[in-house]
């Protein structure tokens, strides 16, 4: 037997709306000694049946969309990393040819030139 909380959690409905069913005669529940409702599984199941198929299909699709969504992404980064690897080779490019540019060092000159020290 269940109590009206653990029914509520079975079949994620809440303690209002299975109060009410028990009430309008939908679901019969017993009373206990403490005057809380107790409820018969098989009954409750054929009132409000659980929606395990329907949720094992939906994540299943989910899980097959977002594995989709995962490859793309992969191929996107991939992509990416190219592009960034095909920069860095330009600008280094680049870099090397205007250090090939620079005029050459000037000797350092001393700023009194006329002390010697």
């Amino acid at each position: 037997m269940l109590t009206l909380g653990q029914a509520a959690k079975e079949t994620r409905l809440s303690k209002p709306t299975l109060s009410k069913a028990i009430q309008k005669g939908r679901l019969s529940a017993v009373k206990n000694d403490l005057g809380h409702f107790e409820i018969d599984p098989a009954e409750l199941f054929r009132v409000y049946p659980t929606n395990s198929n329907k949720a094992g299909n939906l994540e299943q699709q989910n899980t097959t969309g977002l594995k989709g969504q995962i490859e793309v992404l992969r191929e996107l980064i991939s992509q990416l990393e190219n592009e960034r690897n095909d920069l860095r080779n330009e600008r280094d490019h680049w870099r090397r040819q205007a250090t090939a540019l620079l005029p050459p060092p000037m000797p350092h000159r001393r700023w009194w030139p006329f002390r010697k020290g």
